[in-house]
């Protein structure tokens, strides 16, 4: 493999090249492989990353089997496995092409951060800007197949709630006092990773919100670049889809990190959030992330991770969501010869 093939790859034109240097000796193994081979299995257990140098391969989740991306020179495959925390495979990912590759394994990123290499942090940063990518293309993916539902009503069915809602019409605020944002964000599963005097001096900073019952508190198609973590209630999630109705594609409750694709790309809201009862959330600022996305410190590396392992659940969740929605729509009355063309083509042909 010619180093000048590898210096070309996005990924390391601003890492200097004495660490890149470094990198290919002591961590980045080179790996040829061939056409239509099985590099990772969907559920194993495995945390390496590769970085694919030349070719094409396809990342495949679900039975049957449904490619849900392809991925090329510069992109990597396997981040899900090594920078999430459960350190298992999300999908299987399989050769279009004849391929070569870079494989990163967990000790060696371990040695990089130790000696404060660039790539780490710039790992990071692409890890999430590929997630955030994804996602959209999953978004996209619901859009297509979905056939939609209506927004949840929360009006009473029964006649004697109709009639006790009559007399003593129910609150839509959240309850008070609010919730602590220290507490909030110490029991937030994403923020684990947190040092507990980081966490009280990023607590300082951060707003509590109260979100009414009926709040959309993020809209589709609009920008914004703020994330949320949900401290009291349930927020539904809705995605447009093709008849302009809207599919429910997630329900959150406390604890939840949510708002990250927009936080990470900064770009319009590729899906709505819905107050499905009232709600406290803690507001974090697009400007925050901003601040320490590239940074090279433990603070900004643990406020990466945090938001990694939300898209990591976000992106778990819409492949999840794609994979049933193939299976239903190829049986369903509804669509048209055309579209089930369309949706069988994604499906691999595995005998």
């Amino acid at each position: 493999m010619r180093q000048a093939e590898i210096e070309a790859l996005p990924l390391f034109r601003m890492l200097p090249k004495h660490q890149l240097d470094d990198a290919l000796e002591i961590a980045l193994t080179p790996f040829d492989v061939g056409e239509n081979e099985i590099l990772t299995v969907q559920g194993e257990k495995d945390t390496t990353l590769m970085i694919v140098v030349t070719g094409q391969l396809d990342v495949v989740v679900g039975d049957p089997a449904t490619v849900v991306a392809t991925v090329g020179p510069g992109e990597m495959i396997g981040d899900m496995a090594l920078f999430g925390r459960e350190g298992v495979r999300q999908a299987t990912t399989r050769t279009r092409t004849a391929s070569t590759l870079l494989v990163l394994e967990a000790e060696g990123l371990k040695t990089l951060r130790a000696q404060g290499n660039m790539l780490v942090t710039l790992l990071e940063a692409q890890a999430l800007r590929t997630m955030g990518k994804r996602l959209r293309q999953m978004d996209l993916r619901i859009t297509e197949f979905a056939e939609g539902t209506e927004l949840e009503q929360h009006a009473p069915t029964g006649l004697i709630a109709r009639f006790k809602s009559w007399l003593v019409p129910p609150d839509p605020n959240p309850p008070q006092p609010p919730p602590d944002v220290f507490e909030t964000l110490k029991n937030t599963p994403a923020l684990e990773g947190l040092h507990p005097e980081i966490m009280k001096a990023l607590a300082d900073e951060l707003p509590m919100e109260a979100v009414p019952q009926g709040t959309i508190l993020i809209q589709e198609g609009r920008r914004g670049g703020d994330a949320f973590i949900l401290a009291q209630g349930r927020m539904d999630v809705y995605r447009a889809t093709r008849n302009a109705s809207n599919e429910r594609v997630a329900t959150l409750g406390p604890g939840r990190l949510f708002g990250v694709v927009a936080l990470v790309h900064g770009a319009v809201r590729s899906a709505s959030c819905y107050a499905a009862e009232p709600c406290w959330v803690v507001r974090l600022p697009g400007e925050l992330y901003s601040e320490v996305e590239e940074r090279n410190d433990l603070l900004a590396s643990a406020f990466r991770g945090a938001v990694y392992e939300a898209l990591v659940k976000q992106l778990t969740s819409a492949n999840e969501h794609v994979a049933v929605l193939i299976q239903t729509l190829a049986t369903s009355p509804r669509v048209t010869e055309k579209e089930r063309a369309a949706f069988k083509a994604l499906v691999l042909q595995t005998s």
